[in-house]
């Protein structure tokens, strides 16, 4: 019993010497951790900065951003001219939807440019029917000019300028 005995507590001496040396790295850990946080969290934010400056070098990002005026806003803008084009004869058909009543009224009996013509003294009538054969409509973007149509109100077709 007596060899038992002391192994015994031999292994008990070491288990306390074993836990408070983990005790004490555990702890010596923790408070290098934390005295290194400012490393840490400068390393980081070198990090983020430094992937930012890869991501715009990349993307070609000055000011103004290269891609985003070559590759995006001259496409879209070619693309929306694209647009338009192709709708031209929605466009001409909204044009002429508009301008039929208003042609009508100017031009029917008893219409608006009867009685204006009548108050002038009948130097009316040629000015307004001159004016309406033709019709010049901007088409307008964000208050820019972005394409023009002109409609020969006698039967022409459309013709962009």
């Amino acid at each position: 019993g007596g060899a038992a005995s002391a192994l015994a507590s031999a292994a008990n001496d070491q288990y306390g010497s074993a836990y408070n040396a983990g005790v004490n790295i555990s702890k010596g850990l923790a408070r290098g951790i934390g005295d290194a946080v400012g490393y840490i969290t400068s390393a980081a934010r070198q990090a983020v900065r430094d992937g930012i400056n890869a991501a715009k070098s990349e993307a070609g990002i000055a000011s103004p951003s290269k891609v985003a005026r070559f590759e995006i806003g001259q496409m879209w803008g070619k693309g929306l001219a694209l647009g338009i084009l192709d709708s031209s004869r929605e466009i001409e058909e909204a044009v002429k939807d508009t301008m039929s009543p208003m042609t009508e009224t100017f031009n029917s009996d008893g219409g608006l440019v009867n009685a204006l013509n009548q108050l002038s003294g009948g130097n009316l009538l040629n000015a307004v029917k001159e004016g309406m054969e033709s019709a010049n409509l901007g088409i307008y973007l964000d208050g820019r000019e972005v394409g023009r149509t002109v409609r020969d109100m006698r039967g022409g077709s459309v013709a962009w300028a």
